[in-house]
């Protein structure tokens, strides 16, 4: 029903603009007699010596009230505006007044006419075409309707369905977005995704849900669903619409096994850390302990080009992450005391990393809920 209401305001619109002149033309018969007396005297103003007067004025770029001036005091106009009032029924100052500003319009327009710019004349061209006057009759404004809706459809459709290296800006004009989008909803371009992508999709969901974790490490995934609007939030929704329309059923179930094994291997890979630490603590010998898990996980990565990469990743920042804290430790220098605090800490911050672990496949698994596959 919604595209009736376009159609309903454009012909009540007309009807009533009918209407306002009809009822104008009603009350407004005096001043339409008066332009009547006011166009036969334009009409038998023809005297050679006034015309003259006027065209070399004109030609000089005269001021238009100089110009206006010169033809109101001419004997002929005097003469008659004089037979104009001569039934009584109009005042000479309203016959001159009304004179007066249809000269100084008429002349002050051919001005414009002559000065206006050639980007100007070619506008108004356009403006008085037949196409542009079709486009606002009844039949032209549906049409056009048609077509911007049909517009904003499809440029709706390829900004959900496309990259936006492959979004460009040609895509936009009609009727080349409609190609686009019918083709890609017959063939499915948009759906045949890489790993590459997968593997760009899943760090960007990895990256905004370790964020929004560590604000709210102390929430379960309800409040931050309610409470949480921060960017981080929003751009995992849009993240999750895209996903929707660009995968297909493999790519989607493919996305949520590659977050399963990131999420299991970032938990295990950050417990192998602190159990490096706690018996380096324990012992002052240095002794890299990595989880029976996570060496399982390893293996399974082989063959497997998001996997490999994602294990690379993990492997990369574990190391830097304990040859830093290592260093920063420097457990050689601690006495009883002190070590003890350290291995406290160690503990509190190994529980902490599996509350982190639980809340973010909580909240992935929250917001990435799939209709084609329940792979949770």
């Amino acid at each position: 029903m919604n595209l009736f209401k376009p159609a309903a305001i454009y012909f009540g619109f007309n009807w009533l603009s009918g209407r306002l002149d009809e009822y104008i033309a009603e009350i407004d018969e005096l001043d339409n007699e008066k332009k009547l007396r006011v166009k036969i005297i334009l009409e038998k103003t023809d005297d050679p010596q006034l015309v003259s007067t006027v065209n070399d004025y004109f030609n000089k770029r005269k001021p238009i009230e100089e110009i206006v001036k010169e033809i109101m005091n001419h004997h002929q106009t005097k003469m008659l505006i004089g037979n104009a009032i001569s039934d009584h029924r109009f005042t000479e100052s309203e016959i001159v007044a009304l004179l007066e500003s249809v000269w100084r319009s008429g002349l002050q327009s051919e001005y414009d006419r002559l000065n206006e710019s050639k980007f100007s004349k070619i506008l108004k061209g356009i403006t008085n075409s037949r196409q542009v006057i079709f486009f606002t009759q009844p039949l032209g404004f549906f049409i056009l309707l048609f077509a911007c809706m049909v517009q904003l459809a499809s440029f709706q459709y390829l900004r959900n369905h496309f990259s936006r290296k492959e979004f460009t800006g040609i895509k936009i004009w009609p009727p080349v977005a409609w190609f686009y989008a019918v083709d890609d909803l017959v063939n499915h371009h948009s759906k045949k995704i890489t790993d590459s992508v997968i593997y760009a999709d899943l760090n960007k969901s990895v990256y905004h849900l370790q964020t929004i974790i560590d604000s709210n490490i102390n929430s379960d995934v309800n409040n931050i669903l309610l409470m949480n609007k921060s960017e981080h939030l929003y751009a995992l929704y849009d993240l999750h619409n895209r996903i929707i329309n660009n995968y297909d059923s493999t790519g989607i179930k493919k996305f949520g096994s590659a977050f399963k094994f990131n999420a299991a291997a970032m938990f295990y890979g950050k417990q192998g850390i602190f159990a490096t630490l706690k018996n380096y603590a324990e012992t002052d010998k240095f002794n890299n302990l990595e989880l029976t898990k996570y060496i399982d996980l390893r293996s399974e990565s082989r063959g497997d080009s998001i996997y490999s990469r994602i294990i690379t990743n993990i492997d990369s920042l574990n190391s830097r992450m304990i040859t830093e804290s290592v260093r920063d430790l420097n457990i050689k220098a601690m006495d009883h005391g002190t070590r003890k605090v350290l291995l406290d800490e160690l503990d509190r911050a190994s529980q902490n990393n599996f509350q982190r672990a639980e809340l973010q496949t909580e909240l992935f698994k929250k917001i990435f809920t799939f209709k084609k596959n329940d792979f949770f």
